[in-house]
């Protein structure tokens, strides 16, 4: 199951936005574009219990831009995002699903 609004809009107009139903971001990599190509670039993502991105793939339905280069580099930032570690909460789940928005503007 994907938690929360897999065709929202991000943080902002520019940037990225990441969800991930009752967990916290605890670090993202800083965003950039590496073309000149804008839109958005929507990935879905499995977080385990320690908050590591273990899984991440495009959701080309909800993506303005599927460019291979945009889609790549997306892909790759995904694994960078860090969230909060549920490890020793009762209850918690071995993996969640969730999303990152990248919204690419071109420079």
């Amino acid at each position: 199951d994907i938690y929360g609004d897999i065709a929202g809009t991000g943080f902002g107009g520019a940037g990225d936005g990441a969800s991930l139903k009752g967990r916290g971001l605890v670090s993202k990599p800083k965003f950039s574009n590496p073309t000149n190509e804008f839109g958005k670039v929507v990935i879905k993502i499995t977080v385990n219990k320690s908050g590591q991105v273990v899984k991440a793939e495009l959701v080309s339905l909800y993506s303005t831009n599927t460019n291979q280069d945009l889609v790549n580099y997306a892909l790759q930032e995904a694994y960078k995002f860090k969230f909060n570690n549920v490890a020793s909460e009762s209850g918690s789940r071995d993996n969640q699903v969730g999303k990152i928005i990248y919204n690419f503007t071109a420079h």
